[in-house]
């Protein structure tokens, strides 16, 4: 079993931002390949609170990543923009070459500049297909979506910029996953490993103050606007993968890249494959395991 050993190291930054995490190019590439994707009930969750017809809907993703979510939301709307912070991340994403999309570099606070300037720099190729304001903002949207990484933002800032960016009719939605569970045959010892690895990361000051958001389950974020429309939905997200590849999943964690940069590869090397081994003898068994992801969802839409 994992043993909860001491692991030091100083608390992140209150101050860090999203802008200075998920960016090295290698970590990039892992949160491409082994972050899991989204279901589709989540998106269909979301569609449905939207008026407008599919074939005219125009998204917003921020901190779009590698763009997990962005290629999902795509296939039901007219036009997205995915926006992320991270060079390498948005070049994951283009790699993607989705129709109908545009990935630009961006944060989470300079939302209304950057799309004035993409739209200003391709009006000739988006008017063609889309209604440009005269106006700023340039271009506002019926949908815009965060997928894990609200709880990285300044929220006051951000929030004014959606409550300019939306539509009238417009929905906001983000969500973040939990810490995941694991069902089936020997599922709850395997889990009772997991929560104590869990712990001793925390413990260790390896996760941001900001990672309680996610463990809040969203429910704690400041100053989400329309408060008297906003819904609360949980999906639960069931994957069959094998314990390798979660094991991979995890390496991809905020907190184990922290780790490593604190204490060397060869030692984040040699903590994942502790974790690995334990959970190996806590299922009894290596072939498939299921991972249950409780997605947790934020809706609010702008009446006026």
């Amino acid at each position: 079993m994992f043993k909860s050993q001491k692991i030091i190291s100083p608390l992140f930054n209150k101050a860090t931002t999203m802008t200075e995490l998920f960016v090295g190019k290698e970590h990039t590439n892992k949160y491409a390949q082994f972050r899991p994707t989204y279901p589709i009930e989540l998106f269909q969750t979301i569609f449905s609170n939207i008026k407008t017809n599919k074939e005219s809907i125009i998204a917003l993703d921020v901190g779009c990543g590698s763009g997990q979510a962005t290629k999902e939301i795509n296939k039901l709307c007219k036009y997205c923009i995915g926006i992320d912070p991270s060079k390498n991340q948005i070049q994951q994403a283009k790699q993607l070459n989705l129709e109908n999309v545009d990935f630009i570099v961006g944060t989470d606070v300079e939302l209304v500049n950057v799309i004035n300037n993409h739209v200003k720099d391709n009006e000739q190729n988006l008017s063609a297909n889309i209604e440009i304001n005269s106006n700023s903002p340039k271009l506002t949207f019926d949908l815009i979506v965060v997928a894990q990484s609200l709880h990285w933002f300044d929220f006051e800032r951000f929030f004014q910029q959606v409550d300019q960016l939306l539509s009238k009719d417009g929905v906001f939605a983000a969500w973040t996953y939990i810490l995941n569970h694991f069902e089936g045959e020997n599922g709850e010892e395997a889990t009772k490993v997991l929560n104590d690895f869990y712990k001793t990361i925390w413990e260790g000051g390896y996760w941001s103050e900001r990672r309680k958001l996610v463990d809040e389950k969203y429910e704690t974020i400041p100053h989400i606007p329309y408060k008297d429309n906003i819904k609360r939905i949980v999906v639960d997200y069931k994957v069959d993968m094998s314990l390798e590849q979660y094991i991979n999943y995890i390496g991809t964690w905020s907190s184990i890249q922290d780790y490593s940069k604190k204490n060397g590869e060869e030692k984040s090397k040699e903590l994942l494959d502790q974790l690995l081994n334990d959970l190996k003898n806590a299922f009894g068994y290596e072939e498939s395991v299921k991972v249950v992801w409780p997605i947790h969802l934020v809706l609010t839409k702008k009446l006026n």
